[in-house]
């Protein structure tokens, strides 16, 4: 279901669910050396509530949850979406949803040059992407809580949301923070495009690009990305 059928009610929930997910985020996790997991998973509860409460269009967040609960933690699994550029946040908007709470969460100095770093860039890339593709679907946060993590209810949830994007011909795009969540897009049909490095020390540092380095990804719609999918596995 998506928020607008759930209601505002479930924003609290959903964004409970998002932080959680995030707990050992490998860029936060680095750029705090793994000293406060808890104020990470508050952080990025922040930035889920934030997301939430600037978009345009309710319809595209998307949330699972079990049938008969309603507890703070209930979320399953969420995906805060908008199409870009058209329900896509203005600075004016950010702010005036509570960005600045969002930079004042961050645990310590190290993070937060790295959310700035990070914001920096995802605005640029998509911005080539949409000169390059036109409008898509932007994933802004996508995860699954710990305790439900394995069970497929990602898988789930992202299949809901590819079958959104295709139905509205448009390209789906975001950006996978670390390897194994880089993997799990690709396994969804997601290839590549950039990774984005915050310190220029990272991209001579063979062992922490891998692990630590945020990278964008986009899948085309349907049938474009089952051609891209043979040609890349052909290559």
């Amino acid at each position: 279901m998506t928020l607008k059928e759930f209601g505002s009610d479930a924003l609290q929930r959903a964004s409970v669910c998002f932080g959680r997910s995030m707990r050992d985020d490998p860029t936060m996790t680095y750029a705090t050396g793994g000293r406060c997991p808890e104020r990470v998973v508050a952080l990025f509860q922040k930035i889920a509530a934030l997301c939430m409460r600037c978009a345009r269009d309710p319809a595209t967040t998307w949330l699972l949850e079990t049938p008969g609960t309603s507890r703070a933690d209930s979320v399953d699994a969420v995906c805060i979406a908008c199409e870009y550029p058209a329900a896509y946040p203005s600075d004016w908007e950010l702010l005036r949803c509570g960005l600045l709470r969002v930079l004042l969460a961050c645990p310590g100095w190290g993070a937060l040059r790295a959310l700035l770093s990070m914001l920096r860039q995802f605005d640029a890339a998509k911005a080539q992407f949409k000169k390059e593709h036109g409008d898509f679907l932007y994933i802004a946060c996508f995860g699954t809580s710990p305790e439900q993590q394995g069970r497929g209810l990602g898988s789930q949830l992202m299949r809901r949301v590819l079958q959104h994007a295709d139905a509205k011909g448009l390209p789906v795009y975001l950006e996978a923070s670390g390897a194994a969540s880089a993997a799990f897009y690709r396994r969804h049909g997601f290839l590549d495009l950039q990774q984005c490095l915050l310190w220029p020390a990272w991209r001579a540092n063979s062992s922490s690009g891998g692990d630590f380095a945020t990278v964008a990804q986009a899948r085309a719609v349907a049938e474009v990305a089952d051609r891209l999918q043979v040609l890349s596995a052909a290559a």
